[in-house]
């Protein structure tokens, strides 16, 4: 259910004993994204999420340059890198060389960013994509999912690959960029008005 957490906001709470036929009949009617415009967003967000994670690798202090080439946002993620999920995962598994560790997860990453076509494809928005919209507390699997796909593209260092589950980083800046590229189009703030309208979520 590759939908779930994108009305993910602390704005809005769930009321979950509200939550049902009804809300996803009214998110139905206003949430008209097709399969191909989700699937293009989540493509996009990939491929935002590497260029994020990588920088937040290879330069924690970002140069003049690297803040004219990458958006704000871009780098504003990337300044989490360092210290919530580089730092400890190296402590935790004791990579000794961590100049040569930044530059084998860069090149890994640059590498996988030019295949991001084909992957999180969906072919049909179904009703249980639906509900799990609504649902903005569920935790998805997506690194694993990912992880999965990208190892059909080329094989993923299992070190890279723990790098990557650590605390859910992928999975987590994936649904970031996600939710940010789509947050932008004003089918989703409908979404959302009717959803509170109907008094199927409350703003806090």
């Amino acid at each position: 259910m590759l939908l779930g957490s994108l009305l993910d906001s602390p704005a809005v709470v769930e009321m979950a004993s509200q939550v049902g036929g009804k809300a996803v009949s009214i998110v139905s009617e206003h949430f008209t994204f097709t399969a191909f415009e989700i699937s293009s967003a989540y493509q996009g967000s990939y491929g935002y999420a590497l260029a994020a994670i990588r920088l937040g690798v290879v330069a924690p202090a970002p140069s003049l340059v690297q803040k004219v080439r990458y958006s704000k946002i871009t780098r504003e993620f990337a300044q989490q890198i360092e210290r919530q999920y580089l730092q400890p995962f190296v402590q935790q598994q004791g990579v000794e060389d961590l100049a040569v560790f930044r530059e084998q997860v860069s090149e890994a990453l640059l590498l996988f960013s030019k295949h991001k076509d084909g992957l999180l494809e969906i072919q049909e928005i179904s009703e249980e994509d639906l509900a799990a919209l609504i649902s903005y507390q569920q935790t998805l699997a997506m690194t694993d999912l990912l992880l999965e796909q990208m190892s059909a593209i080329e094989q993923v260092d299992e070190r890279l690959a723990a790098f990557l589950r650590y605390e859910g980083l992928l999975g987590n800046a994936v649904l970031f960029f996600f939710r940010e590229l789509l947050r932008k189009d004003p089918r989703l703030a409908a979404t959302q008005t009717a959803l509170q309208q109907a008094k199927l979520c409350i703003e806090v």
